[in-house]
């Protein structure tokens, strides 16, 4: 491979997503100086039609510490989590929606709390499966995006770090317990 272009992004961009042309990035803003993230994070939307040339569209706030990002149809999805060094623990999770059906003028829409560590997201069916660093993966029913809301979640042995769907089952990578199975329906 070899570089055909590149744009430049202030902050730690965590997540990337492609479809027609345009990508949608998720970036996190780090004090290097402090050693600690911001608090601050955006959603970027960039027009890579001329590949040498990368343009930038617009851009959207979204909730701090943002990694996974998933589109589905006009709303991006992304998720954020937040470590509790006290606890050990991840706190805060959620996902965020994003409409993009005006690429000039993305809008938050609709938000959705996650227990424990909201991370990498497949979708199938209307609905949202969202693996978590804490274990298992939440199913989110975004049939109205502007209100998702979690329907169902199985638990798992290891930290689940990321989520595939193929067919009728869910693939779960699921750190140090190896990789785990669902069958997300019988039809």
């Amino acid at each position: 491979p070899e570089t055909e272009g590149s744009y430049e992004i202030d902050g730690m961009p965590s997540g990337i997503w492609i479809e027609n042309n345009i990508a949608y990035v998720n970036v996190n803003y780090y004090d290097y100086q402090k050693k600690e993230y911001t608090g601050f994070s955006e959603l970027l939307i960039i027009d890579i039609e001329d590949k040498k040339e990368p343009g930038f569209l617009n851009s959207c706030i979204i909730p701090a510490d943002a990694w996974g990002i998933y589109l589905l149809e006009d709303r991006v999805f992304v998720s954020s989590c937040e470590w509790d060094d006290e606890s050990e623990k991840y706190t805060s999770s959620i996902i965020q929606v994003v409409d993009v059906v005006d690429l000039l003028n993305p809008e938050p829409a609709g938000s959705c709390s996650i227990p424990g560590g909201a991370w990498e997201m497949d979708s199938a069916g209307g609905f949202i499966y969202i693996s978590s660093l804490s274990g298992g993966i939440y199913a989110v029913d975004v049939s109205d995006s502007n209100n998702p809301v979690i329907v169902d979640n199985l638990k798992t042995f290891g930290t689940s770090c990321d989520i595939t769907i193929r067919g009728n089952y869910g693939y779960i990578a699921d750190g140090n317990e190896g990789m785990s199975i669902m069958l997300l329906s019988d039809g």
